[in-house]
């Protein structure tokens, strides 16, 4: 009986209340725990892509901010050069309206006063020095000008291709947040899946531990020597007797009955009765009176935090005789109820009519 009945726990224990099946629990947590190293790693490697990103991305900044002095550095230049241009072309209308006052000729008044060929010839020469040193210059700054303006497109692109790369870069770092929560999430899973596996292989183990006493206790809970227990209440009326025992001394009555059901207690309280051994297991019911029998109706058993109820309890219970026969110690007397309140339980025997 008691190998049917840890076979039959175990079994129950794996399969029947345990949210996702599995067919081989060790199996399955190697597997998973392979599976937990793999993703550890990728996070790892997600982790040391974001810092690369993020770096990148603080560089990108750091140019940007750069080209951008520069940028701001050069259009200073080309302003200033701007003026210089209008500067000079001011300069280049004086020089010609000195060359032409008043609408005169000026510049050939100024030959004809020459005394010989000689001045003539420097001065003709001075005049055309003057005129191609302000056209010189003009050209000279002009060049300069398209030079700058030059630069500052070649900044200017340079700074929209950053702010791409800063772009790319910032939505490189969101799809690696992204994979990061989604390679968490199923590193959190695996790990559920661990402590799962991990949870049945520990009851699987230890589970074997409690069969003992729970088969014995079910065995042997209707053969119990409840007629040795002293009552710790009496009351006597005209047609009715009751006696009330509390669940120390009925614990006490199981503790001697025999070493396996040495750590076994009871309590009562307002909905029946609670048989515990430890951490083995943990058995549920009340009482039900039919005929002067007492059926310890078990409702559940949970061992290792698996709750067995409904057919799966019923298979283990059928097998186990747990009806007490009660004798009455009163001739005359019939038992005709049990009822539990916390801390004790009260059987009530009627005279029989």
């Amino acid at each position: 009986m008691k190998k049917y009945v840890s076979i039959l726990l175990i079994f129950l224990l794996l399969f029947s209340n345990i949210k996702t099946t599995y067919s081989d629990p060790a199996s399955d947590l190697k597997n998973a725990q392979i599976e937990e190293q793999k993703i550890i790693i990728e996070l790892f490697n997600l982790d040391m892509e974001k810092v690369r990103a993020s770096n990148l991305l603080e560089k990108l900044n750091s140019e940007i901010t750069d080209t951008t002095k520069h940028i701001d550095s050069m259009e200073k230049e080309i302003s200033s050069i701007s003026r210089e241009i209008v500067n000079e072309r001011n300069n280049i209308k004086s020089w010609f309206r000195f060359l032409y006052m008043n609408g005169t000729n000026t510049i050939l008044s100024l030959l004809l006063m020459s005394n010989n060929a000689s001045e003539l010839l420097h001065r003709l020469i001075y005049i055309d020095i003057i005129t191609n040193y302000f056209y010189s210059k003009l050209d000279h700054i002009n060049y300069l000008l398209k030079n700058k303006k030059t630069e500052e497109e070649v900044l200017s692109h340079q700074r929209d291709e950053l702010r791409k790369k800063i772009e790319e870069q910032k939505n490189a770092i969101l799809t690696l947040n992204k994979l990061e929560s989604e390679k968490s999430a199923m590193l959190d899973n695996i790990k559920k899946q661990i402590s799962d596996y991990q949870r049945i292989l520990d009851i699987s183990a230890s589970v074997e531990s409690g069969i003992p006493s729970l088969d014995f206790l079910l065995n042997n809970i209707s053969k119990l020597p409840w007629n040795s227990l002293q009552p710790d209440n009496f009351d006597i009326q005209i047609d009715s007797v009751s006696a009330s025992f509390s669940d120390e001394s009925i614990s006490n009555m199981i503790d001697n009955y025999n070493d396996v059901l040495k750590n076994v207690k009871i309590i009562f309280d307002d909905s029946g009765f609670t048989l515990s051994d430890g951490d083995n297991y943990t058995l549920y019911g009340n009482f039900k009176v039919n005929d002067g029998k007492i059926d310890f109706n078990v409702t559940s058993i949970n061992v290792k935090g698996v709750e067995i109820t409904g057919e799966d309890l019923n298979n283990i219970i059928k097998n186990y005789n747990t009806v007490l026969d009660f004798e009455s110690p009163l001739k005359q007397y019939k038992l005709v109820s049990v009822e539990t309140n916390a801390g004790e339980v009260k059987f009530t025997l009627s005279r029989i009519k």
